[in-house]
C-alpha cells in the first residue's frame, strides 16, 4: 500500500556511515541533536510511523519535521529559547545523495 502523504527513505548502510560523520562533526562543536533512531523507537522517542523494511528506514515527513523541530529546540540553552517568537518557520533541504538507481 503506497502511502497518502509524502514520505522519506533511505538506505540504512550507506545512511549510517553519512550519519555517524555528522553526528561526530556537530558533537565536536558541542550540539547534541542527532540520536541513532533505533534508539528512539525503542524507547518511544522517535516518530511512531518509522519502520524497517529490508535495510531501509522509512518515516512520515511531517513527523520527521516535527521531531527535528522538537530535538532542534531541545538543543538551545533555556535562556535563549524564551526570547524565540512564538511562531517558528523550520526551513529544510530535502536532496539525493548522487546514488543512482
Amino acid at each position: 500500500m503506497v502511502p497518502k502523504k509524502p514520505w522519506l527513505c533511505f538506505g540504512l548502510r550507506t545512511f549510517k556511515e553519512k550519519y555517524e560523520k555528522l553526528r561526530t562533526s556537530l558533537m565536536r562543536h558541542g550540539a547534541d541533536v542527532l540520536r541513532i533512531q533505533a534508539y528512539y523507537a525503542s524507547q518511544n522517542k522517535f516518530t511512531t510511523t518509522a519502520y524497517g523494511v529490508y535495510g531501509s528506514l522509512r518515516a512520515n515527513l511531517q513527523d520527521l519535521m516535527d521531531h527535528t523541530a522538537k530535538r532542534l529546540l531541545e538543543s538551545l540553552p533555556e535562556n535563549e529559547v524564551e526570547i524565540l517568537p512564538e511562531k517558528l518557520t523550520l526551513i529544510s533541504k530535502w536532496g539525493c545523495d548522487g546514488k543512482r538507481l
